[in-house]
């Protein structure tokens, strides 16, 4: 899962530094940062009437219109995203009048200040109905990447396994994983085959087998934290405890689940996790 950063700075080594901070922490809460890394105002309204974005860090002194300006504009244009203003200016909480969604920051603050915007926007994300629509979102671009993998093994007649099976939904989510397994299992297996005889290209098997054991290592965990989290929450109920804490009741198994941080950094991991080994499963024949 992505976490989208616009961040408008005409120092872009400085902004880099900043965000490889930045990234460290969002891939310990299971995100992949994208930052969008613009140097002047020029296409900033372009790219926020195409895109959206989680948080908007924008600093004061640029070249051509400044901060304060670049975030009159995006108000202007009906966009509410949380903003960081940050400037070098001493005087920063005096250069932009208080505003609704706008924090202010001086530069020296903005790695401490950007963590507390990022968690509050997360708890957004992390309410049930907000995690529910992302983990199915997810899930359901994963399902089409191991689709992808699948076609791909048929060669010239992927477009028809495609159009006959995959189209007319002969294969649900977890029969499309059985089958991708089984391929992967028979593929080391003949890769065995070759290393433990005297015929066929042995460094070949070898190396093919060194990728396929570590993705099929991982991807043995597939159907329980990708197949059966996204059933989980596509038949669920929301309920509230005696503390106010929320739960999620599932409407066809026993128990039930609470929306806490340490159960959306897990689940926002392990998805990061299976599509990670399904891409790198991309490309190597399997079939």
């Amino acid at each position: 899962m992505k976490y989208r950063i616009l961040w408008v700075d005409d120092s872009p080594a400085w902004a880099k530094t900043m965000t490889e901070s930045v990234e460290d922490y969002l891939k310990d809460l299971g995100f992949d940062l994208d930052v969008q890394l613009h140097e002047d105002s020029s296409r900033v309204a372009e790219f926020l009437a195409k895109e959206d974005v989680d948080l908007i860090a924008v600093d004061y002194k640029l070249t051509g219109p400044h901060g304060d300006k670049i975030i009159e504009d995006i108000r202007k244009s009906d966009n509410f995203t949380e903003i960081l203003f940050y400037t070098a200016d001493d005087d920063y909480r005096n250069i932009l009048k208080p505003q609704d969604g706008v924090y202010r920051a001086h530069r020296t603050a903005v790695d401490a200040k950007i963590r507390k915007l990022i968690e509050l926007t997360l708890k957004r994300v992390q309410s049930p109905a907000n995690m529910r629509g992302v983990v199915i979102a997810e899930t359901t671009d994963i399902e089409a990447l191991l689709e992808d993998i699948l076609v791909a093994q048929f060669a010239d007649k992927g477009d028809l396994f495609r159009c006959r099976v995959l189209d007319e939904g002969i294969y649900d989510f977890g029969k499309k994983y059985h089958f991708m397994m089984g391929l992967i299992k028979d593929r080391v297996k003949a890769c065995n085959v070759v290393l433990s005889g005297k015929e066929g290209d042995k460094e070949a098997a070898g190396e093919l087998k060194g990728r396929l054991e570590p993705l099929q290592a991982t991807l043995k965990e597939f159907e329980k934290e990708v197949i059966h989290t996204r059933n989980l929450l596509a038949h669920v109920k929301e309920q509230r405890d005696d503390q106010g804490r929320v739960t999620l009741k599932s409407t066809f198994r026993p128990g039930a689940i609470t929306i806490d941080h340490d159960w959306c950094v897990k689940v926002r991991k392990d998805l990061a996790k299976q599509r990670k080994a399904l891409e790198e499963l991309t490309g190597i024949s399997i079939g």
